[in-house]
């Protein structure tokens, strides 16, 4: 058994364990509590970080950093940057990608920011990701069958496995039961999917499921109408089943109830008159509310905010942060719909996942990217108001450019 060779200028903390034939080339730092377990080559001017771990037989290259509690059971090459257990790249993937531009560049700075260089990618999907404006500007892409295709989850896990994807990130209501269902299989390929429980996803996908909900918890909720024939007007009315306000109407008259009943999916509430409210909230994997973002809808396009403004409305937090002690099991991105009237504070829906609005939170200071990264890497989140208050988001159309040839 030969000894181990240390280069010049290599840093050793205290607690290090350099077991037998290991290479140290020039310039490597090893941090406090590091195993180095055996005929390991660590590449020149290579940071292996604090209570981190390198399996027997390892080769790793130049310039490389190893992440805090890292376990590298895998060569790496050059100019790398690993985390976690097993250690590995983080690359992140945003499911049904279609508009969300803002979303995916958030994930991308965040990504940058946090783990630097150009080693770590954001990737999409999408049934037509040619003609996506999201993947067109993301770091990768690939076509993917229906949600409820059969096919889905196979197609979907093939390419993670391709891509060494590390989290996924879903953005439409169909697909959460699909993935919180698979969370653990895909877990099982150290794949993360960033999602709540599936009786929270299936419990917020209908609105008759939510309402049932908030009135079970004792949170104040539009009330169902059932005899549309006898009751005040105006009403309000929506889709069972239905997102971004599809189907969502006021009602003036029996006569435009009855005709609206003819469809079996519709409910009917009581109309609230308010301020309408979309609350951010991240909740990370112990439980803990991370973050709560008011944001007052000033304008609404096809079901997605269009103008909107940050609130620090205490009354709104406070009832949030109630609301949250009952949402055992969920995880990441809620979105939370409410109005606030002179003297209620009423819920109307909750999405367990990015809302289209979720850029103004992010640009306001509330990054929730960096809270989903940093809660995957185990770090300890701290609940944050430090965003900026009453700022306005004002939305215009933009466009991305694809050179029709390369499709």
């Amino acid at each position: 058994m030969q000894k181990s060779i240390i280069g010049d200028g290599v840093v050793l903390n205290t607690s290090c364990i350099i077991e037998y034939e290991c290479v140290i080339y020039d310039f490597v730092y090893i941090s406090p509590n590091v195993a180095l377990v055996g005929n390991i080559r660590a590449g020149k001017l290579t940071h292996v970080g604090i209570d981190s771990s390198v399996i027997q037989g390892i080769k790793i290259g130049k310039n490389n950093i190893i992440g805090a509690g890292a376990v590298v059971i895998n060569d790496i090459e050059d100019n790398k940057k690993m985390v976690g257990v097993p250690a590995r790249e983080i690359n992140i993937l945003i499911t049904s990608a279609g508009r969300r531009v803002s979303l995916v560049k958030s994930f991308q700075e965040t990504l940058k920011s946090i783990m630097g260089g150009v080693n770590h990618k954001v990737l999409t999907t999408d049934m037509n990701p040619t003609l996506s404006s999201a993947c067109q500007i993301s770091d990768g892409y690939i076509k993917v069958p229906r949600v409820t295709d059969k096919n889905y989850l196979y197609v979907l896990k093939k390419y993670c496995k391709k891509e060494n994807i590390s989290i996924i990130v879903p953005t439409i209501d169909t697909e959460l039961s699909i993935l919180a269902d698979a969370k653990e299989e895909f877990a099982q390929d150290g794949i993360f999917i960033a999602i709540s429980s599936k009786k929270i996803c299936d419990t917020f996908y209908l609105k008759n499921t939510t309402e049932k909900f908030f009135i079970e918890h004792n949170l104040d909720t539009p009330r169902e109408i059932k005899d549309i024939k006898n009751c005040d007007y105006p009403i309000f009315a929506k889709l069972n089943n239905s997102s971004c306000s599809i189907g969502a109407t006021i009602v003036y008259t029996p006569q435009q109830a009855k005709e609206l009943a003819q469809d079996k999916n519709y409910i009917f509430q009581e109309y609230i008159q308010g301020d309408e409210y979309t609350v951010d909230v991240f909740i990370d994997k112990k439980g803990n509310v991370i973050s709560i973002v008011p944001r007052l809808r000033i304008e609404v396009r096809a079901g997605e905010v269009n103008k909107a403004q940050t609130i620090k409305d205490k009354e709104i937090i406070k009832a949030i942060k109630k609301l949250c002690q009952k949402l055992n099991g969920a995880y990441g991105c809620i979105t939370i719909q409410l109005f606030k009237t002179n003297d209620r504070i009423v819920f109307i829906e909750i999405n367990p996942r990015f809302g289209g609005g979720y850029p103004l939170s992010y640009l306001s200071g509330a990054n929730f990217a960096k809270y989903l990264i940093e809660d995957y890497l185990d770090k300890e989140l701290q609940y944050s108001e430090d965003w900026q208050d009453n700022l306005i988001m004002l939305r215009y159309d933009a466009e991305v450019l694809v050179d029709g040839n390369s499709i």
